[in-house]
């Protein structure tokens, strides 16, 4: 039997996925306890109708502040998005983290609390806003895999720059740069 180019290429498609699922299987357990722990020794607050946690009580003094002012934000300027991000999303946490992601699991925003702390309230929003735009994705069927990562990126960066153009100019003078990097993020993977 004699393979299409096109055949070759969907059976590597399925050969990946089977082995990217079968390593995501494998370290599940380990992902899952690290969660769990988390999850359980996180203090909450509820902020703009989110369930917020933080893995320690200092920073939930600093951060929560921006959180709330964050969440407030997206209310204000994108209420349709605000209310879908609270249809997709469950939770947000705030704990020490190489970067912010979203968390299928338990349908987690997970912010990186260096980034609460140093950065604006409009750059907090904007990653809520790409975290959330993950768990859209994922509500909607679309599976994280690797074959289909620069796409979701993409479109996640797309839903970043969407909400990030409707940030007011006067309060948040950088967004225009900001946006522009986006942009400049997203344009190598608007050709693949």
């Amino acid at each position: 039997m004699v393979l299409r180019k096109s055949g070759r290429r969907n059976s590597r498609v399925v050969l990946r996925r089977v082995v990217w699922r079968s390593c995501q299987l494998l370290f599940r357990p380990a992902v899952a306890v690290s969660e769990r722990v988390v999850r359980a020794t996180a203090s909450y607050r509820r902020l703009e109708g989110f369930s917020v946690g933080f893995f320690d009580q200092e920073a939930a003094k600093e951060c929560s502040q921006k959180v709330a002012e964050a969440l407030a934000l997206v209310r204000s300027l994108d209420p349709k998005r605000f209310e879908r991000m609270r249809r997709d999303v469950e939770l947000v946490q705030v704990f020490r983290m190489k970067s912010s992601q979203f968390s299928p699991r338990w349908w987690t925003c997970l912010l990186d609390e260096a980034l609460v702390r140093e950065r604006s309230a409009a750059l907090i929003a904007s990653t809520l806003v790409h975290e959330a735009t993950h768990a859209r994705v994922l509500r909607a069927g679309i599976p994280y895999w690797p074959d289909l990562q620069q796409r979701i990126e993409a479109l996640c960066t797309r839903q970043e720059i969407a909400f990030a153009s409707k940030l007011p100019r006067d309060r948040f003078p950088n967004t225009d740069n900001y946006i522009q990097y986006l942009r400049q993020k997203v344009q190598p993977q608007a050709g693949s």
